[in-house]
C-alpha cells in the first residue's frame, strides 16, 4: 500500500515537471515531504480470534479474524491507525426471523469491522513499544436465510446485513525484529451492540474480545 502511494505520487511529480519547469522547485519540496512522512507510516497485516462473551456466546463461537492496517504517526508518542477486520463467523444458533407465518433460519456469513484507532506509546525501549488506544468505527455482518425472499428490496435489508457502531480498546506491544520488520502482540475488547430488526429474539450481542498477532513489512 505505502509502496503503490509513492508511486502515485513519483509519477504525479514527472507530469508536473514535464509541463512546467517554474513550478518544479514547489513540487519537488512538497513530495519530498509526502515521501518523508510516508516513510515513518507503516502497514501491517496479522492473525486473531474473535472471541464472544456475554450474550454474544448464544450466537457466535470462536472464530478466526483477519486484521490489515496502516498507522500514521501524528507526534512523538501519538499515532492514528486505520484498521479493517475480516471474520468469518462460525455460529452454534440460527437467527430467527418471523415473516408472516413462517419463521426462517439466518446465519451471519461475514463480519467486517473498519475502524480508525487513536493510539498513545506509554513505554518506551530501544526496540520495543508499549501503547494504549481506542478505536471508534462500524461493524457490518453479512447474513442469509434458509429460504429466498421473494419481496422488495427495502423488505430483503432486514433479514440480510445488520450495521453496528463499533468502540474498541486496546493495549498493544510492539517489538522490532530488525529495522524493517516489526511483530506486535494486542487484545482488545470491542463493544458492537447488533441489533437485527426482523428476528424474534433482536439483541444478538454486544461484547466480545480480540487477540492478534501483526507483522510490519
Amino acid at each position: 500500500m505505502k509502496r503503490f502511494v509513492l508511486l502515485i505520487l513519483i509519477l504525479f511529480r514527472t507530469t508536473s515537471w514535464s509541463q512546467n519547469d517554474s513550478i518544479v522547485s514547489s513540487y519537488d519540496s512538497y513530495f519530498d515531504d509526502v515521501e518523508a512522512y510516508l516513510e515513518t507510516t507503516s502497514v501491517r497485516i496479522g492473525l486473531g480470534a474473535f472471541i464472544p462473551f456475554k450474550t454474544t456466546t448464544q450466537y457466535f463461537k470462536i472464530s478466526p479474524l483477519i486484521e490489515i492496517n496502516w498507522n500514521f504517526p501524528v507526534g512523538t508518542d501519538e499515532s492514528i491507525e486505520l484498521a479493517t477486520q475480516f471474520v468469518v463467523p462460525q455460529q452454534d444458533n440460527a437467527f430467527l426471523y418471523r415473516k408472516g407465518l413462517d419463521t426462517l433460519n439466518g446465519k451471519a456469513t461475514l463480519m467486517f469491522n473498519t475502524l480508525m484507532k487513536f493510539k498513545k506509546d506509554i513505554r518506551k525501549t530501544h526496540n520495543s513499544i508499549m501503547d494504549v488506544g481506542i478505536g471508534v468505527g462500524v461493524s457490518a455482518i453479512v447474513t442469509t436465510v434458509e429460504k429466498p425472499l421473494i419481496d422488495i428490496k427495502e423488505d430483503r435489508s432486514e433479514y440480510e446485513s445488520l450495521v453496528s457502531l463499533l468502540l474498541s480498546p486496546e493495549l498493544e506491544y510492539l517489538y522490532d525484529i530488525n529495522p524493517k520488520a516489526q511483530i506486535s502482540l494486542s487484545f482488545s475488547v470491542q463493544y458492537s451492540p447488533y441489533k437485527l430488526k426482523a428476528a424474534i429474539d433482536n439483541d444478538i450481542g454486544k461484547w466480545y474480545c480480540i487477540p492478534k498477532m501483526t507483522y510490519r513489512f
